[in-house]
């Protein structure tokens, strides 16, 4: 690591080791079966592994499984190599997923270096890597077979080789950044928005050939899998027909903006099945929005709100109860506090730097909300996001060091957060009840 301070490089090299070894301890621990989203993609992996084919069940058409309604198909083909490799071995998955966390968090230094190149403002880079991987957010993720780890792996990835191409043009960058955000796409489609910032990016560049080549990428290793689909259910669908469902979902009259489906929706879901679903959701939601705009807007505030408010927390799951539940509530509270508090100041001093780097990072990031709070908010939703704050978070400290900027700034930023949480309690309160009447009971 030639470019990387020696001092910096073993400061660096402990930390990921710590964050690599806390990971894996925590899903060695706690030891997660998979459940819900989790035990689909474990199926449809298994079953890829063993020569079944992309299905969740072995009975019925293809046609009719319900495996097209998962978000994929990308960890799932992922699940699937490891278990063709390994056996069907969840401790497998969770060694390569802290590695993939810890790769990531690699990559979170290396972008915050490119915002703070002085060497002697290590310690902020290290702060950054750190607020990031020791996340229980995200450490929490790794011992479950979700998609959230590898996805950010594969978005942080493209990202740092489409800012590298964008700061020095070489071909071999973009085709590396395209090549992985057709990836990331396959495994969450939200991240096609990305890929919109980057076409945007290589037009204002007037790189247009450079755009050809990207765009052929996507269509080179997207494509087999959406003319797969079209051919087996005689349909469009790009990667998978989950969208529609979670549009409908989280923009109808009736929805408060999280996972929460009516009976119509449900209803609709069990009758018709997911391709059906997937366009009416979509028909719905236009409608919702021409017929009702106000509504449809304040939905759309509401959502803002949840997605941005401290009182989520990752202390609910299932596999948490007493002191393990009440440890993970203060300290998934803490660093979210954290990062949301100094991400969002050094955002808005990222869009006063002059230099490009930080501009296009910070649309890459602004992206990642937009993506998800027009469609359905869940807590785990926002993660993805977190690496961009990781970053900003230590921009901010560095300029707050250097007297750049007042700590003032702070103060803003934390009372518009409390705020925003405040008006959150309100409307969710007795959930809040209920959650609390488990914690004390």
């Amino acid at each position: 690591m030639n470019w990387i301070g020696a001092r910096e490089s073993g400061s660096l090299a402990i930390l990921l080791t710590l964050i690599f070894a806390s990971t894996l301890a925590y899903s060695f621990y706690f030891h997660i079966p998979p459940q819900v989203d989790a035990r689909a993609y474990d199926a449809i992996g298994w079953n890829l592994a063993t020569g079944h084919g992309y299905r969740g069940g072995l009975t019925g058409p293809l046609a009719q499984d319900q495996s097209i309604g998962r978000v994929g198909p990308g960890y799932e083909f992922f699940l699937g190599a490891l278990f063709w490799l390994l056996g069907h071995s969840y401790p497998a998955v969770w060694v390569t997923q802290a590695f993939l966390h810890t790769a990531s968090s690699s990559l979170v230094f290396l972008l915050t270096k490119r915002l703070i190149p002085d060497e002697r403002e290590s310690v902020f880079r290290l702060f950054s890597t750190a607020v990031f991987g020791f996340h229980p957010d995200l450490i929490q993720m790794v011992a479950m077979l979700m998609t959230e780890t590898l996805y950010i792996f594969l978005m942080i990835s493209a990202v740092y080789c489409i800012l590298s191409y964008l700061s020095r043009p070489r071909v071999e960058a973009a085709i590396a950044g395209a090549t992985i955000l057709a990836l990331a796409i396959l495994t969450r489609p939200s991240a096609l928005v990305l890929l919109g910032v980057f076409a945007v990016a290589l037009v204002w560049r007037k790189s247009l050939k450079t755009l050809l080549v990207v765009l052929l990428i996507q269509v080179v290793l997207i494509g087999p899998w959406t003319l797969r689909n079209y051919q087996l259910y005689h349909s469009f669908v790009l990667t998978n027909a989950a969208g529609g469902y979670d549009l409908w979902v989280g923009n109808n009259p009736s929805s408060n903006g999280e996972l929460q489906p009516t009976q119509e929706i449900t209803s609709y879901l069990q009758e018709q099945g997911f391709i059906a679903t997937d366009k009416k959701g979509i028909s719905e939601v236009v409608r919702f929005a021409i017929d009702q705009p106000w509504p449809f807007f304040r939905l759309q505030i509401v959502k803002t709100i949840k997605y941005f408010s401290l009182i989520r927390t990752s202390a609910w799951w299932s596999n948490l109860s007493g002191l393990s539940r009440e440890i993970t509530l203060v300290l998934s509270s803490g660093f979210s506090f954290v990062l949301f508090l100094l991400g969002i100041l050094g955002a808005f001093l990222a869009w006063r730097d002059k230099r490009g780097q930080a501009r296009w990072l910070l649309l890459f990031a602004a992206a990642t909300p937009a993506s998800v709070i027009l469609i359905v908010v869940e807590t785990r939703y926002r993660y993805p996001l977190y690496p961009f704050l990781a970053v900003f978070a230590g921009l901010a400290l560095t300029r707050i060091a250097r007297k750049e900027t007042s700590a003032q700034g702070l103060v803003w930023v934390g009372g518009a957060l409390l705020i925003n949480s405040l008006i959150d309690v309100i409307g969710s309160l007795p959930t809040i009840l209920e959650r609390l009447h488990v914690l004390l009971g």
